[in-house]
C-alpha cells in the first residue's frame, strides 16, 4: 500500500478535500443532499469486558507475547449486503457504514478483500469529523488483495466509499475484521505508556544517532498487537523497503499484509529522564504510516522476521535504512532505539561490550544465537520494544530484541537475536537474511545506515553495477541526483550514454526513477559481440564507460560530465578441485578451488541426470564453499559445480559427466523416548557420556537400588503447579548439554530441566520437548505444590536435582526420580519409583523436532561396566 497520512481536526478535513479523491467532504454542510449519519446503516458492537481482556493480557505477557491494544472481531461485510448507498450526484455513488461501541478508544479495520476502481476511493473518519485518514485508492490495490488501516481514535467510525456509477460493478470490498481498541495511546488508566527512566530520542543524548533514529517504527499486526521494527539497508542500497522485526511478534506469510508501520512517532520535546513527564503521556503523532507487506524470511533460533513493505515510503517521512554487521563481532558499546510499551520512540545506552550468548543465558558464547546486553546504563526496554534494533558503536545493527528482564529500576539483561546468525539462518531463502540483503552475493558483511538524503545530493553520480562484465549479457546503470527529482509524486526519467572500446560512439540509454521522489534512476543495456541498435558492442579487454551530464553539481559546476568505468572479461574460470567436508545426516559442505575468485553454486539431486536442487555460496573467493542443508540421511547426492567469476562468466564442472558424489551420515541417536502407558525405566539409571561421534553422547544402563546422589542434606525448592526455579551454580561451576556450557538452568515442576528459558508446559509432546535445550527425567504434568519434595544438591563434581514422591496433577500417586549433571559433561537420569503412565524421557539440544526424529529404546542400552577418566575426558567401557 502507499504511504499515508492521518489527518486530524476540521482544518485537516479541509486539507483532505484538496488532496483527496472525488467527492470526499466529511462535513455535512458540504453535502446537504445526503442523509444525516443517524440514518446510515450502523453496526453496533457490544462494549468490551475490560477485566477479562486485562487478565488475558497478563497471561500474554507471561508467555512473552507482544502487547495487545485491540480486540479483533471477525465480520464479513460488503457494500452489497450492508451499509447505505446514495447518489452523490448523477455520475457518482457513495456508500457509508457506521461502526460504534460505547467506551471503545479506537477502531482499525482489516479488509480481507480490497480492489478499488480507477475512479473510486475509500475514506475513514470519526463521526464527529475530528479524526480522519487520507483516502485509499486504486494505488492501494496489491497482489495480496488486502487492506489494513491505521487506528482512528474514536468510538464512532464512519466507513465511506465514493465510486463512479459506471464503476460500481468493479468494486471488490469485504470488511473482514473490526478491531476494537481498548487500550489508548494517551493518558488513561490503562494506556500503553513507557517508564519514566526512558530517554526521548529528541534529547541531547540522541543527537549523534539522528540518522539511525528514523529507521525505527512502531508496528501493528492483525489490527490488534504492537511491536517495534526497523527498515534495513541492503547491499544494492536501492532503498527497497525491507523491514525487520522479531519472529515472536507474529508477522508471518499468512498475515504480513496486515502489517501497519507508523513512522516518526516521537515526543516533540525532551522529557527529563526520571521525571513524571517522562513517565506520562507524550504528544507523538501516528499520522505517518505504511500499510501492507510481503513476507520474505524468518527463523526462530535468532528470532527474526523480514518483510518487504508493499510500497515505497513517502519521501516526506524522511526515514532511514539501518546499517548492519553480520561478522559476528561484539560491539564495544550498544544503543537501542525502540518504542517501549509502544509509546513514543526512546533511546537506551549500554557503555560496556555486548556479549554473545544463548537466549536468557549468562555464559558466553552459549549457543551463539543472541547478543546479550548485560544491563542498560541509561534507559531500558519494555514490552513493545520487541523487534527493535540494537546498534554497535559503528551505528550498525547487531540484532533485534527478543526479550529479557530489563525495566526501569533494575539492572537485568536484554537479549537480541544475533544478526550474524540470521544472515545464514536456516540455510534457505525463507529462513535467512543474506538472499534479501545481499541479493548479488557480493560477500559484504557490514553496511552503513543510509537515507534518501545521504544517498542523494546535488552532485550527481553514475554507477555501473559491476567492476567486470562478460562479453554477452547486460549492464545495469544507475544515476543518483536530487536535482533530477523535479516532482516528488511522479516517476521521472533521465538519458545517459554508455560506450565501449569496441563502440566508442556508444548508445543512449533511458533511465527510469525507482519510485516517486527517490531520485534514483536505473536501466540495463544489452552487451554483445555483434553490433545492432540499442545493443552495445563489446570485446575481450574492453573498457565500458557510462556518462551523465550533471547540469548543476551544487558546488558551482554546471554541465559537469560524470563517468564510471568497468572492464570486459570473456574468459571463464577454471575449477581446480572439488571436495566435501562437514558431512552430517542432513548437511554437507562443498569446497571448490578455482584459478580466480568465483561464486560457487551446487546443482544437486539423487541422480547425476536429475540435479534439480541448487544452493549458492557466499562471496567471491578462489577457495569457495557452499553449505548444503536439509538433506536426507544416509543418502547419496550427485553434485555439479557451477562456478561464476565477477564478470559473470560461468564454468559447469560435472566431474567428466559422472558428477561429484557425497553420502550423508545416518540419522543420529536423539536419546529420547515417549512413553504412553508403557514406561519401563523404573529402577534404572541412564548415563550419558559426551562423545565426539555424531550422536553427541554414548549411553549405558545400571540398576538403581537407590538414588546415586543421596538427596539428604540438599536444599528444597518451592515449586507451584507448572512452576519453575532458576538454579545458579556456585563456585564458578558449569554444566554442559551437547557441548554448550551453562552456569545456571531452570528446574521445572513437570519433571525436567531446561537451559536458556523456563518451561511451564504441562501437556508434554515431542515437539515441545525439542523446543528448548532440555534434560527430561519424567516430563509429565506433575504438581509439587500438592505433595512430595523437589530438592537440589551441589557436590564438588556434580549437581543433583531430585523429585521425591511428587504426584501427578489431580492424583495422589507418587513419582521419585533424579537428574545429575556432572561438571565433566556427563548426565545421569535415575527413575527410582515412577507411577505416572505417560511421559517423555531423554535429552534435547533445542531448535525444534527434527523431521528425521526416531524414538530410541532407552532401556535397551548396554550396561555400564566402568567409567574411565582419560586425558580426553570420560569414556564408558562396555
Amino acid at each position: 500500500m502507499r504511504s499515508h497520512l492521518v489527518l486530524t481536526s476540521i482544518v485537516a478535513s479541509s486539507l483532505c478535500l484538496v488532496s483527496g479523491a472525488q467527492g470526499f467532504s466529511p462535513g455535512k454542510s458540504l453535502r446537504p443532499q445526503l442523509r444525516p449519519l443517524d440514518q446510515v446503516a450502523t453496526i453496533e458492537v457490544a462494549p468490551f469486558e475490560l477485566g477479562a481482556l486485562l487478565k488475558e493480557d497478563e497471561d500474554r505477557r507471561e508467555l512473552g507475547l507482544p502487547p495487545r491494544f485491540a480486540l479483533p472481531i471477525e465480520r464479513h461485510l460488503t457494500p452489497q449486503d450492508s451499509g447505505t448507498w446514495e447518489n452523490l450526484d448523477a455520475d457518482t455513488l457513495i456508500w457509508r457504514l457506521r461502526i460504534r461501541s460505547v467506551g471503545t478508544l479506537s477502531w482499525n479495520l482489516g479488509f480481507g478483500q480490497y480492489r478499488m476502481t480507477p475512479g473510486g476511493s475509500l475514506h475513514l473518519y470519526s463521526a464527529d469529523r475530528t479524526h480522519l485518514v487520507q483516502p485509499f485508492t486504486q494505488a492501494d490495490n496489491e497482489a495480496h488483495g488486502e487492506l489494513w488501516t491505521p487506528v482512528v481514535q474514536t468510538d464512532d467510525l464512519v466507513v465511506e466509499v465514493v465510486v463512479p456509477v459506471v464503476e460500481q460493478g468493479e468494486l471488490l470490498l469485504e470488511l473482514t475484521w473490526l478491531n476494537q481498541g481498548y487500550r489508548g495511546f494517551r493518558s488513561n488508566p490503562i494506556a500503553l505508556m513507557s517508564g519514566s527512566c526512558n530517554v526521548d530520542v529528541v534529547c541531547a543524548e540522541g543527537i549523534p544517532w539522528q540518522l539511525d533514529i528514523p529507521s525505527v517504527g512502531v508496528i501493528s499486526t492483525g489490527g490488534s498487537t504492537f511491536c517495534t521494527g526497523f527498515l534495513v539497508n541492503n547491499v544494492r542500497q536501492d532503498l527497497k523497503p525491507y523491514f525487520m522485526t522479531a519472529n515472536h511478534c507474529g508477522v508471518t506469510s499468512g498475515n504480513a499484509a496486515s502489517l501497519v508501520v507508523y513512522w516518526n512517532y516521537e515526543n516533540s520535546t525532551c522529557r527529563p529522564p526520571g521525571s513524571p513527564a517522562s513517565g506520562g503521556a507524550g504528544d507523538g503523532s501516528l499520522a505517518q504510516f505504511n500499510t501492507g507487506s510481503f513476507f520474505r524470511a524468518a527463523s526462530s533460533p535468532s528470532d527474526f522476521t523480514i518483510v518487504e513493505l508493499d510500497d515505497v515510503i513517502n519521501p516526506v517521512f524522511d526515514v532511514s535504512y539501518a546499517g548492519w554487521d553480520a561478522t559476528g563481532a561484539n560491539g564495544t558499546s550498544a544503543v537501542a532505539i525502540h518504542h517501549p510499551n509502544t509509546d513514543e520512540k526512546r533511546i537506551s545506552f549500554e557503555n560496556q561490550p555486548t556479549v554473545t550468548s544463548s537466549y536468557l543465558g549468562t555464559t558466553s558464547p552459549g549457543d551463539g544465537t543472541h547478543v546479550r546486553i548485560v544491563d542498560w546504563d541509561l534507559g531500558t526496554t519494555e514490552p513493545g520494544s520487541s523487534g527493535s534494533p540494537v546498534f554497535n558503536q559503528a551505528h550498525r545493527v547487531l540484532g533485534q530484541l527478543h526479550g529479557g528482564g530489563a525495566a526501569c529500576g533494575n539492572n537485568d539483561s536484554d537479549y537480541y537475536g544475533r544478526f550474524s546468525l540470521s544472515w545464514t539462518g536456516g540455510g534457505t531463502n525463507s529462513t535467512r537474511l543474506r538472499n534479501w540483503l545481499d541479493p548479488d552475493n557480493t560477500g559484504a558483511l557490514v553496511l552503513d545506515t543510509v537515507s534518501l538524503n545521504t544517498l542523494c545530493s546535488d552532485a550527481g553520480t553514475i554507477n555501473l553495477e559491476r567492476a567486470r562484465y562478460a562479453c554477452s549479457g547486460s549492464a545495469k546503470v544507475e544515476v543518483v541526483d536530487c536535482d533530477l527529482n523535479l516532482n516528488g509524486s511522479v516517476v521521472e526519467t533521465v538519458m545517459v550514454d554508455v560506450s565501449s572500446s569496441s563502440e566508442p560512439a556508444g548508445e543512449s540509454l533511458l533511465l527510469t526513477e525507482t519510485g516517486p521522489g527517490t531520485a534514483r534512476f536505473n536501466a540495463q543495456i544489452t552487451l554483445a559481440g555483434t553490433n545492432s541498435p540499442g545493443v552495445l558492442l563489446v570485446g575481450a579487454g574492453d573498457t565500458l564507460t557510462a556518462r551523465y551530464v550533471d547540469a548543476d553539481n551544487g558546488a558551482g559546476g554546471f554541465n559537469v560530465q560524470v563517468t564510471d568505468t568497468a572492464l570486459v572479461d570473456c574468459l571463464a574460470p577454471g575449477v581446480l578441485s572439488v571436495s566435501f567436508s562437514n558431512v552430517t545426516a542432513t548437511t554437507a559442505r562443498l569446497n571448490v578451488l578455482a584459478d580466480e575468485p568465483i561464486l560457487a553454486e551446487a546443482l544437486y539431486g539423487f541422480a547425476c541426470g536429475a540435479t534439480n536442487l541448487s544452493e549458492a555460496g557466499e562471496g567471491f573467493a578462489t577457495s569457495a564453499t557452499v553449505d548444503l542443508t536439509g538433506l536426507q540421511p544416509n543418502t547419496a547426492y550427485y553434485v555439479k559445480v557451477l562456478a561464476a567469476d565477477e564478470a559473470g562468466n560461468q564454468t559447469l564442472d560435472t566431474n567428466g559427466g559422472l558428477c561429484h558424489v557425497v553420502t550423508t551420515d545416518d540419522v543420529p541417536n536423539f536419546f529420547t523416548e515417549e512413553f504412553l502407558g508403557d514406561g519401563d525405566l523404573d529402577g534404572l539409571t541412564l548415563t550419558f557420556v559426551p562423545s565426539a561421534n555424531s550422536d553427541g553422547y554414548t549411553q549405558c544402563l545400571t540398576p538403581a537400588p537407590g538414588f546415586p546422589t543421596n538427596p539428604a542434606g540438599g536444599t528444597n525448592i518451592t515449586l507451584t503447579d507448572d512452576g519453575s526455579f532458576l538454579l545458579n551454580l556456585t563456585g564458578g561451576k558449569q554444566v554442559k548439554l551437547y557441548g554448550t556450557a551453562f552456569s545456571s538452568f531452570h528446574v521445572n515442576a513437570n519433571g525436567n530441566l531446561t537451559f536458556g528459558a523456563a518451561d511451564g508446559t504441562y501437556t508434554e509432546t515431542l515437539a515441545q520437548h525439542f523446543t528448548l535445550k532440555r534434560v527430561a527425567a519424567q516430563f509429565d504434568d506433575l504438581n509439587p505444590g500438592a505433595g512430595g519434595t523437589v530438592s537440589r544438591k551441589q557436590l564438588p563434581d556434580r549437581v543433583a536435582v531430585t523429585w521425591q514422591n511428587v504426584p501427578e496433577y489431580q492424583t495422589t500417586n507418587q513419582n521419585s526420580f533424579q537428574i545429575e549433571l556432572f561438571f565433566d559433561g556427563r548426565i545421569r537420569i535415575t527413575q527410582l519409583a515412577v507411577a505416572s503412565a505417560d511421559a517423555i524421557v531423554g535429552l534435547s539440544n533445542g531448535g525444534g523436532q527434527s523431521q528425521f526424529f526416531v524414538e530410541v529404546n532407552l532401556s535397551g542400552a548396554p550396561a555400564c561396566t566402568r567409567l574411565e577418566q582419560g586425558a580426553s575426558g570420560p569414556t564408558v567401557v562396555f
